[in-house]
């Protein structure tokens, strides 16, 4: 049950963080145009 939690920690924090590069990757682009 622990590992799970921890799966689903590191789950959600990486899929925080490529949403927020995504986030920044279309912000550039949007700039560059």
């Amino acid at each position: 049950m622990f590992i799970y939690f921890v799966f689903k920690q590191t789950f959600y924090f990486a899929l925080m963080l490529s949403s927020q590069t995504i986030i920044i990757l279309t912000n550039l682009c949007a700039r560059g145009k």
